[in-house]
């Protein structure tokens, strides 16, 4: 009833795997292994040859390094994740100590302990990712590892991940499509939602007519 009263007459679903297979264009690529670090979780899958050959989902994701945060410092999981998203390092020999504000306090706390707690989190996430690889036989020799979601915004998580899996890694980039505004491209949060776009059935595709709430989601990325 909600979807009608919104105007929306016909609902499809997709995997996200599909989104990504969209989105990235994974054809037209060299073999890669694609890691999204989401909120909630992390979906790992390695593309060979143009095609999906393994993929998993690690039911723990960025939300669980905002709640050692959040224990650590003793403050709420809103200001936890404005830390991480603002000030976090995954990276603690990388990070130059400084005194780094609580959101909405006038407490600080240092830089380089906000990383110790970030990297033992984090490190205990990318491990489960680096399992995986390994135990699919995805070497660094095999290609790189492309970061997707929200939590590849999460200062040296690259590097971190670099140095536990021995593989190149960077953020994953939408080419399947073209765009007026082509930094959204570049966003690896996006990479879902803009392959999602892709994803459009062919009695649709046969025809011009686009829902509003499309439209509206097209021109909010400029595309």
């Amino acid at each position: 009833n909600i979807l009608e009263v919104d105007g929306i007459g016909e609902v499809v679903f997709y995997p996200v795997i599909r989104a990504y297979i969209e989105g990235l264009n994974v054809t037209a690529q060299k073999d890669f292994a694609l890691v999204d670090l989401g909120q909630t979780g992390i979906q790992i899958a390695v593309f060979r040859d143009g095609l999906l050959e393994y993929d998993s989902y690690l039911p723990l994701g960025m939300r669980a390094i905002d709640k050692d945060i959040m224990a650590a410092f003793g403050i709420k999981v809103e200001q936890a994740k404005a830390l991480r998203e603002a000030e976090g390092q995954a990276y603690r020999a990388l990070c130059k100590n400084k005194k780094v504000q609580i959101p909405d306090t006038r407490l600080s706390l240092d830089s380089r302990d906000l990383a110790m707690v970030i990297q033992c989190r984090a490190e205990e996430l990318l491990e489960g990712v680096v399992y995986l690889l390994q135990k699919w036989r995805f070497t660094p020799s095999d290609g790189e590892i492309w970061l997707a979601g929200g939590g590849a915004y999460l200062q040296h998580i690259d590097i971190l991940l670099q140095h536990l899996s021995g593989h190149v890694v960077k953020k994953a980039v939408v080419s399947g499509m073209q765009a007026a505004k082509p930094e959204v491209l570049q966003m690896p949060e996006y990479a879902v939602a803009l392959g999602l776009l892709l994803c459009e059935p062919d009695s649709l595709a046969a025809t011009s007519n686009e829902s509003s709430v499309k439209k509206i989601i097209r021109s909010f990325f400029g595309i």
